[in-house]
Order: structure tokens, then sequence, then C-alpha cells
């Protein structure tokens, strides 16, 4: 039967008895539930022996009754343990039941579904019978339901147990006859009438009351003489102890004592030490370290104090630990030595734990054997003893939280033990300000720690600061393992101009992988910890919903969808529901509400009684706040109905409300304290046109309870601006249309509108009006407190209706305006790194949730303290952006570049000051040191660097109207002047070299630009790719060759300046020039290469390849490895792989097969440089890299800075300008090896030099980061 009892504790005879009638009583319900089912609970006080009784109650059932013969017993030890050790001790148990996932569950909800699924499929293993012993938490009990059959002990019940299990109470005490025969057991006397006969051990039994603990100690004392008997007596029964334990009347602190006192004094002094460890199961490895022994000694002690029932040693699997009563913890604690203070000898303790850790370690802390308790604790344990110096010791030991991040895996861990430590400085008035430094950074860019792999120590290279002591100690330790294994490490040496607003950044959290999840949602904290909802994997066979708690970002739900795409999700303000919609290919929205606490899909029950499991819905929302009757809005997928669903307890009953709207219905919100509703509508349909135009929105407030409209409104739906006035507009030719309301003030009727780039408040004509027309006096009630210089795309309002947070159209600033009394009273500009924005304000508080979906993923949290003195106020009635901007840089980078010039990193900004004057800045160094702020006389919009060229080109084009000459002919129309100027000795002391002036017979053009600019050092010639747009429809595509800033030759590439619709290069170097051209009003394109001759007149096309865009083409460009060779070779074929096959090599024929899959990229344009090969679309972006046999496809926007690039010494960089990542792949194998995040540079071009151990990184503002590797 052994092979049926899995993981049931022994019972030696030698230790202990059988309670029969007590036995007896489980045994006959494990019968009953071996039948039928069902489910046993053995309750009582500790130490009374309950796990005891169950493990041979259960024996006996299946030895002498036969019972569970179908799949045996599975005995899991729960204990006082939080929900992530249960997930494991579950997931453990999985293993041994032989459940397979295709995908592991990720929380106890889904692992107790997986497990109920599992059991429901295979019969014979339903039978099992699991018992759970010794739970703590009640809310454990839900997660363990799919067990059929099962016995649970625990010393609490509650009345959820009462209704659904047999509740059987534990005698808390033995009877005469029970503690004699235990007692007969322990000194191994047969003859039980010895005892019985004896009055001294009567009196024992009867002084400890029965307590089978106490009983055992005694029968561990082996006593023998009737003096010994006495001696226990005396020391049981005395009264008035200082240290007698809560809620037993006897002295069991004295039945301890005499136990422990049987110990040698120094197993005594071993056996009391082990008080300091947390009440958990304690590993060999730190009773080692405490005992300072090696492993037999160790062992060889525990056996001894498990013979004498002062602790129980336990080795399975798991390894070798031994567990401690919690009363025997008591004991222990309460403790004290002979002239010692408490509060010292708990200090003594934990030092001795300290030291005995140390000398495991030999101080080196990161090289201690994980034994799941060291890593957890140890900060604790060095706080309780009270030493600074060791404090100090770990905590700026960084390679010591690499450790033990691999090992609890979450930064909150590591979060807690700082926050404590910083606490211990502060109650000793001890310099603390580091450590809060520390734990700022931790918080605010945890989302660019990568806990897979857990490198902190390049974590912490990449977010510090440059000059922090973080950097400075973290470089230290990755040279360490640098020379010690190998490891590879880089840092941030310097970075300019980023204006990121750190004050108010408070943390990011990454919450999802890929720009196609949905939009995270988050619950109600005054309902409990902040919960998030989120996708991971979305439009994936992997798509899963997921619900985390935000503060320590441990999921707390995972439910799988499989292949679906999840378009919106929702969760209830107590985190209890969860909602989401999926999109068909009909595109209609399908609603499931889930119950995360039974884990029921729940019903939507209608109103003639039908029930349906997935609302068809364009919009559903809960209620923000919990009320009385909680409810679920929802609007038809036409956008004109809305319905309420109460929320019940098996599902969502629809309510008798019900309106339908004559048009779509343009937004809805609940109202802040969740008992109304407001929505609007347009009084015209979106294709409006001048014959049914009409300017009139309607809104409504209804009552959800009484579900009767309490306030209507008219609103315009169009403004013009007339004298600084906003008035409803009269006619077709508008300048603003509404497009948002939200309900600032319920008390006095105050409502915030937003009009394309004019946002105002209307005021209530009446506190007690129910229907209001704002077409008439609208200027009376509206006033406009900011007007932007773009379009607004968002407005969100916190929970009080204080703050607003303004999101416009392609800006990465986010807007503050504080509300005081009915207008904006202050404003915080707020510099954020991303431009796709969704923000959120969490309910009951100023955090504001900025969540970048089409970038990193990442939720960034702000506090936005209304105390802040962050916020600027201001005296203008009405905010614009002039004074928002007011306070920022009183310059600006027009354009930036950069280079390496001998191997030296070179910088180079236009700078236009306010007052506008310009200046060229150069930047030399890894540290950016500036090296020049050279005045310019005239404004210039281009600056160029060149590898290994001592000079900077400047270029800019303005309009004339002067009288000239062109081409020997008189003219005084309007014409362009575009201006090269070379500024020399970038190294030395700046000087205008030469001026060049060309002159374009161009009237108005709307802009000029310069693409491309190369320089050939071969002939010292510079080459300009410029395109002039004359109109939105109408372009010109130059390019420019000047040699000596005089000799020069522009060619221009359109054929008929009407004829290209867009012109796109391709490839451009020293000697070639290879474009894609549309060709308007066609179904055409067309691939031209130009010579770009080693003459100054010398430019031809070498090739034109006509193709239908829609077919695609592949063109291949074979490049020459040598820096100042002329060779190019340009071969275009269909997508065809049978003549690619025959044409060209086998890399590039798997490139195309890999290329071909996605019909998306019909047009593909290969690189091929002797081994290597890259396939790029005609827009630049990098599909594939192949070098001879390995090929490696990117899915993401990935970008190289130049095709020159492909083939590198060490590193092939990839980065994507999205989500400001660079990746390094090996050369050769294409391995990722490594990845650049950090928040201080936002890569938009980056350059290594020859031996790639340095980067410049250039973001879109013209600011630069210098990136080199750590020797």
């Amino acid at each position: 039967s052994a092979y049926l009892l899995r993981g049931v504790p022994s019972t030696p005879s030698s230790h202990y008895i059988e309670r029969k009638d007590f036995i007896a009583s489980i045994c006959h319900h494990l019968k009953v539930i071996d039948e039928n089912g069902g489910h046993i609970l053995v309750h009582g006080m500790a130490g009374s022996g309950k796990t005891i009784a169950v493990s041979q109650a259960i024996k006996q059932a299946v030895e002498n009754d036969g019972c569970f013969k179908g799949n045996g017993v599975y005995w899991i030890k729960i204990g006082d343990i939080d929900d992530d050790k249960l997930f494991n001790k579950l997931k453990g148990l999985c293993i041994k039941l032989g459940i397979e996932w295709k995908q592991i569950p990720q929380d106890l909800e889904e692992i107790n579904a997986h497990m109920d699924h599992f059991l429901e499929n295979h019969p014979e293993k339903l039978k099992t019978l699991f018992v759970f012993d010794d739970i703590w938490k009640s809310s454990h009990y839900q997660y363990l339901t799919f067990a059929k059959k099962s016995i649970t002990t625990s010393r609490f019940i509650n009345p959820d147990n009462e209704l659904s299990y047999i509740c059987i109470p534990t005698s808390d005490r033995f009877t005469d006859d029970e503690a004699i025969q235990l007692l007969a057991k322990y000194q191994h006397i047969e003859d039980l009438d010895t005892l019985r006969n004896n009055p001294y051990v009567i009196r024992a039994i009867k002084s400890c009351d029965g307590l089978p603990l106490a009983i055992a100690l005694i029968g561990g004392l082996r006593l023998k003489t009737n003096r010994e008997w006495i001696d226990a007596v005396n020391v049981i029964e005395r009264k008035g102890n200082r240290n007698r334990l809560a809620n037993y009347e006897f002295n069991l602190y004295g039945t301890f004592s005499l136990s422990i006192q049987q110990l040698e004094e120094e197993e005594q002094q071993q056996f009391l030490l082990l008080g300091v460890f947390k009440r958990v199961a304690i590993p060999i490895g730190s009773i080692m370290s405490l005992w300072n022994c090696d492993h037999y000694s160790a062992i060889s002690l525990m056996s001894e104090l498990n013979n004498k029932s002062l602790l129980k040693y336990v080795e399975n699997e798991s390894g070798i630990y031994c567990i401690l009563h919690d009363l025997m913890i008591d004991y222990l604690r309460q403790f004290t030595p002979d002239n010692d203070t408490r509060e010292n000898w708990w200090r003594t303790m934990n030092m001795s734990l300290i030291k005995g850790y140390a000398a495991q370690c030999d101080r080196k802390w990161h090289l201690y054997p994980n034994d799941d308790y060291y890593y957890q604790n140890l900060i604790y344990h060095a706080i309780q003893a009270g030493n600074n110096r060791i404090l100090q010791d770990i905590t700026y030991n960084f390679l010591w939280m690499v450790e033990k991040l691999k090992v609890v895996k979450t930064l909150f861990n590591l979060r807690l033990d700082i926050q404590d430590y910083i606490h211990y400085l502060k109650e000793n008035k001890l310099y603390w300000q580091e450590f809060e430094e520390l734990l700022e950074l931790l918080h605010r860019y945890e989302s660019y720690l990568d806990m897979d792999n857990v490198d902190f120590i390049q974590f912490l290279l990449y977010c510090a600061k440059k000059d922090s002591w973080i950097v400075a100690r973290a470089r230290e330790f990755a040279r360490q393992r640098i020379h010690s294994d190998g490891h590879h490490y880089w840092m941030i040496n310097s970075y300019s101009g980023n204006k990121l607003e750190r004050d108010l950044w408070r943390a990011s959290k990454i919450m999802g992988t890929s720009w196609k999840d949905a939009l995270p949602k988050c619950s109600n904290p005054a309902y409990g910890n902040l919960k998030w909802i989120c996708t991971n994997n979305n439009e994936s066979e992997n798509c899963t919903i997921m619900v985390k708690d935000y503060e320590t970002f441990k999921t707390i739900c995972s439910l799988p969808i499989g292949m679906a795409h999840v378009d919106e999700i929702r969760i209830s303000a107590d985190g209890k529901l969860i909602g989401y919609s999926t999109a068909e290919k009909t595109k209609k929205r399908k609603w499931e509400i889930y119950n995360l606490q039974t884990g029921e899909l729940l019903q939507f029950v209608k109103l003639d009684g039908s029930k349906i499991s997935k609302l068809e819905s364009r919009w559903l929302e809960f209620c923000p706040v919990i009320t009385d009757k909680p409810v679920v809005i929802s609007i038809s997928l036409d956008k004109k109905d809305i319905k309420v669903w109460n929320i019940m307890e098996n599902g969502l009953e629809q309510n008798t409300g019900f309106k339908s709207c004559p048009n779509y219905i343009s937004g809805i919100e609940f109202m802040p304290d969740g008992k109304e509703i407001l929505f609007w509508w347009r009084s015209y349909e979106n294709n409006y046109t001048k014959k049914n135009w009409i300017n009139q929105c309607q809104l409504q407030i209804w009552n959800i309870n009484k579900w009767q409209c309490s306030r209507s409104m008219l609103i315009p739906g169009f403004l013009e601006r007339v004298n600084d006035e906003y008035i409803v507009a009269k006619a077709f030719n508008y300048d603003y249309e509404l497009f948002k309301i939200r309900y600032i003030h319920q008390r006095d009727g105050m409502m915030l509108v937003a009009y394309g780039k004019v946002l105002g408040l209307l005021h209530q004509k009446g506190k007690d009006v129910n229907s209001i027309n704002y077409l008439e006096n609208f200027t009376d009630s509206f006033h406009a407190i900011y007007v932007s210089d773009k379009p607004i795309s968002n407005v969100i309002v916190s929970y009080d209706c204080q703050l607003l947070a303004v999101q416009k159209y392609h800006e990465n600033n986010i807007l503050i305006l504080k509300l005081v009394n009915g207008s904006v009273e202050s404003f915080i500009n707020l510099s954020c790194s991303n431009t796709s924005h969704a923000l959120t304000f969490a309910q009951g508080s100023h955090h504001l949730f900025d969540y970048s979906r089409h970038g990193t993923q990442c939720l960034f949290q702000y506090n936005l303290d209304v105390n802040s003195r962050a916020w600027q106020k201001f005296q203008v009635k009405v905010l614009v952006d002039s004074v928002v901007k007011v306070d920022e840089d009183d310059e600006d980078v027009i354009d930036s570049s950069f280079t390496f010039i001998h191997g030296v990193p070179i910088f180079a900004q236009l700078i236009e000051k306010k007052g506008g004057n310009s200046k060229l800045r150069i930047f030399k160094n890894e540290s950016l040191d500036q090296l020049a702020d050279f005045s310019l006389d005239q404004e210039y919009q281009n600056c160029y660097l060149y590898e290994d060229f001592d000079s900077v080109i400047l270029a800019r084009w303005y309009k004339c109207k002067e009288i000239g000459i062109a081409s020997l002919t008189h003219w005084n129309t309007d014409h362009c002047h575009i201006v090269i100027t070379e500024i020399s000795s970038v190294l030395g002391s700046l000087s205008k070299h030469g001026v060049f002036r060309y002159t374009l017979n161009e009237e108005n053009p709307m802009d000029i630009a310069i693409w491309i600019s190369k320089y050939r050092e071969k002939d010292n010639t510079f080459m300009f790719f410029i395109h002039v747009k004359r109109t939105e429809n109408s372009s010109r595509w130059l390019v420019m060759t000047l040699k000596n800033c005089s000799a020069h030759k522009v060619i221009e590439l359109n054929d008929d300046i009407f004829q290209y619709e867009s012109i796109k290069v391709i490839h451009c170097d020293e000697f070639h020039l290879v474009t894609r051209q549309k060709i308007k009003d066609s179904p055409d394109c067309l691939i031209k290469w130009y010579k770009l001759g080693d003459t100054i007149n010398n430019i031809i096309v070498l090739a034109t390849h006509v193709y239908r865009e829609n077919e695609g083409i592949i063109c291949k460009i074979r490049l020459s490895a040598m820096k100042d060779d002329m060779y190019l070779d340009v071969s275009i074929l269909p997508r065809n792989l049978d003549e690619i096959q025959r044409k060209w090599s086998k890399t590039a024929l798997a490139i195309c097969k890999e290329n071909c899959k996605d019909n998306y990229f019909k047009e593909s344009f290969l690189f091929e440089l002797d081994d290597d090969i890259a396939a790029f679309n005609h827009k630049g972006k990098l599909l594939v890299k192949g070098n001879r046999n390995v090929i490696k496809t990117f899915h993401f926007k990935a970008n190289i800075y130049r095709v020159e690039n492909m083939h590198p010494k060490k590193y092939f960089v990839v980065f994507e300008q999205l989500s400001k990542k660079v990746q390094f792949y090996h050369n050769q194998t294409l391995e990722l090896v490594h990845i650049i995040e950090s928040p201080h540079i936002r890569p938009w071009k980056i350059k290594g030099n020859q031996e790639q151990s340095m980067f410049i990184c250039q973001d879109r503002n013209g600011e630069c980061g210098i990136i080199t590797e750590i020797g």
C-alpha cells in the first residue's frame, strides 16, 4: 500500500499512539467520501495532534478498509504560506499527477482550473484522495476545489467550511490512558500499569492538561525515577512565570525548558538559536550556518531534537529541513538568558546567523548557495542584528542583488529590503539618501529590467544617472565580472538634453508584449490593492488576459483565450469581475464577463429570461464605484441603444432601463458618484454636407436606479472664432468641432468641452434647471481655458475634477491643468518619452498612468501632487502654448550630426536662439565635452559631419526677390537660394572655409529639404539629395554635387515635374544612387540606377526598370567591401523563386523564400556584401538578414543606420525607433547578444566606431548619447 500513500507522513510506533475513537470517526467519514465524494475538515488548536491522527486514519482506511484503491492518496503540506508558495506546491502536485500543459499556468486560478479539467477527463484519477495539511488562510480553500475527495487539517474554522465540509473537531487533550500509552512508547515500557499506578506520572499528565505536544515533550525526557518525575511536575505546576505562554493555564514554558535542559550545554545553545528564524521550514543550509557546523553534525543534532519532540525533521525531494511548532517558536522568542535583556539576546541571535552566513561565503554575499531562505531574509536578519557595517557590506554589493532577483524573480521584494534598510538608517540617524536614490530608480525604471535574464548590473549602468554613486559602484562590479567570467557590459558615458520629467515620474511597468495588445485598464484602489488588466500575445495562439497586482506586479489571474483578437478589456471597481470583447471577421464585438473569485463565465440574462454567454455590444463598462446595486452599461453595435445590466451573484440581469438615441452616441461615461451616466449625440450624421449640416448636439444625464433623465442640454457642435470670442458657428465653414465632453462638478453643473484646439468650461444656467439650451447666449456660459497650437486628441479628468490631462496629436508632452473654483490656476507641461499616449487617472488619487501602446507597451505612473513645486502659475486669462513653453530653454536644436573623426566621437548641433541668433556647437570625446560655441551670421536648416573629415557643412535655403541673372537671361521673378557653407577645423578652432550659393528657379515652394548628404574623399566632392516640395501634389527631386564649394552639377530626377508621385532613395553611396519612383496616376513604379561619376559633370542613368506596384519585384544590390571602389551591381527579378534559384546565390534564395511569405512586402531590396545579405522594404525597414547558412527574420520595425554597416566587425546592430531599443546580434551566428535600453537615450540613428566598442546614438530631437563597452 506504500505506493498509494504518497507523502503521508510516517508515525513510528515509538513516538505516536492511536487515538482510537478519534481515528475511528475520521475513518468512518473517509469511507463515505471514498464512495460518494466530499470533503472533511479536521480542526483544533495547535499541538492537539491533528496531523498525526489524520495520517493514522488514512493508513487504516487504505490498508484495512480498502479505500482509495483507484489512485491512492496525495498529501500536501500547506502551512502559513503566501499565494506564490501555494502555487508552487500545486504545480509540483500537477507534475506528480502527470499533467502536461501546452502553456504553463501562471496563477492559482489557472492551475486550479487545469487540475479540475484534468481530473474530469481522467476518471481513474478522479477517485484520488487529496490531503491538505495545516491550512492557515481561508482564501486558499478556493484554489483547492479541483479535489472531489479531500481531507483538510486546520487550527481555524469559518462558516464557509461548515457549509461544504464534514467538520470533525479534534480533542485538544489526551485522555489519561492515551497519555500513558504515548509515555510508554518513549520509555519502551510494555506494562502500562507501571505508569498508571505511579501518582507522579498521573500528576504530570494532569498538570499539563493532557496537551499532546506537552505529553510528547515529557516523553522525550525519558524520566525514570520518582525524583525526576517530581522535579518535572514542580516545574510544570510552577505559577507566576513571567514567560508563561498565552492560552495555557499550566506552565508550558517550563515543559519546554525541561526538554531543552536535557540537552548538552552546547546543544542547548544551538537549539535556542533556532528561534531566530521566521515561521517557515528552515533549510539545513541556514541551520549549518547558524550552528557553524558541517552537514553530518547538523543532521545528527536535528535527529536528536526530533526524537525529543523539540522539532520535526523532514527529508524529501525538496531537501532537508526542520519545522518548529508554533508554540515552540513562541517559547524560543520569549526566552532570555540570565543577565541579558530580550532585545540584546534577539540582536545576538541574529548576529550569530549573519556571522554564520558570512563564514560560509567568506563575506562574498552573492556566492552563498540558494536555500530558499537566505536571499529572501538576509536583510531582515541583518537589520535585526543592528550592525550597519554588515548592512552596508550587503546592500552595496549589487552582485548580491543580482542573485536575489534570480531567486525571488520580482523587483518588489528587493524594493522591500531597501525600504526596510532606509527605515533602519533613518531611525538610527544615519545617511539614507543614497538608498532613497536607488529605491526611486527601481520604482521608476522597473520596465527597463528584463526579469527573465536579470542583468541587474547592466540595468543600473543604463538607468542610473551617469555621475551617480550607483553607476560608479555598478562599474566596479561589471569589471569584476568581465575579468572573472568574461561578461560584456556597456555604459552610457554621456547624454545631452534629456528633459524627461523625473520628479513626477514614479514608476514604469511593462503591460503587454506588442502593439496589438489591448489598452490596459485598472480597478479602483479604494476597494483594495490597485489591479490592472492587460493582454499578452494578442492575436496569437497564446493570447492571454492577465490581472496583475500593481505594487507587487504579481499575476493574480491568467485567462488563456487562444487564437483571438481581444479588442477591449475591462475590470470592475473592486477587481472581482473582468470583461473582454473579441472582434470576429464580421467586426462584431462580443463581450464576456468572468467572476475571478469563482472562475465562472457569467451569463447575460435578458428581459425575456433568455441567457447568453456573449453579448454583442459596441461598448461596455463597469461602474467606477461599488454601489448598493452595481451595474454594467452597454451600447448596441449601431451605437444608438443603451442598456443597463444589474450585476447579480450568478450573472448579469438586464434592467428595464433602456434608451434609444436617434443618432450615433458620440460619448458616454459614468458620473463620479456612479449613480448617473452622461451621454451625448450629434443631431447630424458624421458624413454631413452643407445641405444636412445642423449645428446642434444633445446631451443627457440619466439617473441609473430610477432610469429617468435628470438633465438635458443642447450644445453647439461647431464654433467659430470672431474677435477673440468663440461663438456658435452660423455657416458650414466653421473653425472648431466638438469632440469631447467631460462633467466637472455635479454640484455646480460645470462641463469641460473640447472643440478642436480649444478647451473650455461650460457653466450651467441655474442649478435647478433640468433643460438647458446653450445654443442661445452661448458666449455667456462658455469661456476658453486653453488654446493649443495643435489639435487636442483627448482630455481626461481626475476623480475629484481638480486635474485635467490634455493630450495632443503627435506630441510627446502632456499638459496638466489644475482647476480651482472653476478656472485654471496652474499647469505642468509633462515631458514624456513617447507620443503614443493612453491616459488614465486612478480613482481616488492624483496618479496619472500613461500607456505607450505603439512603443514599449510600458505603463508610466506620474504622481501629480497638487502641492508640488512643479506647478506653474500664469497671469493670462486663456492659457496658450506660448505661455506653456515660456519656461523651456530659450533655444531650439534645429539639426544635429555625428561621426567619428580618427576614432574620436564628434557631435555637432545647429542651435537657434529665441532672440534670433544661431550657433554651431561642437562636442568631442565619449564625455561629450563642448569644444566650440560658434556664432553664425545666418540661419541654417541643416548641418553635416562626415567620417574622418575635419569640417562641418551647413545648409540653408531662403526665398529671394532680388533681380538677378541666371543663364544670361534677365528675370525679376521670385526665386530661392540654396546656400552651402563649410566650417573647417572641427577638432581645432572653427573658421568659415567657403560658401556656395545656388539659385533655384522656384517662385514659392512650400519647403526644401536635403534628405541625404555624402562626402567623397577621393575627389573632395559633396553630394546632396534635395526634395523641393512645390505644392501638396507637386515636387521636384534634385541631386547636387559640389567640389571645393565652387564647381557643381545639379540634375533633376524628374523626367517631367508632374510624372512622379514620390521618390524613395533605396541606396546612395559615393558613386551610385538607386531610387524607387512611383509614377503619378499610374499603377507602375520604376527603379533607377544613377552613376555619380568621378568628375563633377559625370552623372548618368545606368539602368531603368518599370514594374507594376501590386506585382512587386525583388531588387538585389551587390556592394563592394572597398570604401573607394566604384563597383556596384544592380539586378532585378520578379517575385518568382524558380528564377531566383537559377540566377542568385543560395543565401539570396533562402532570404527571398523567407521574405515572400509575407505578401504585405511585395517590393524587396536585397543588399549583398560578401557573405552578408539583408532584405529591406522600400521604406527602409529591415526584413531579413542572412550570413551564409544563417537566416534571421525581424518581425519588429527594425532599422540599421546604413547598409554599409551590414558587414560589421563584431555586432550586427539593429535599432527600433518606437521601442527605443538597440539590439546587438553576433555578426556570424546572428544570435541576439545584447540589448541597449535606457531612459536617457532614445536612438533615432546609431553609429559605431570601427572596433564597435563605442556607439553614438542620436534621437529625433537632435540630442546625442555615447555608449561605450566597459573594458
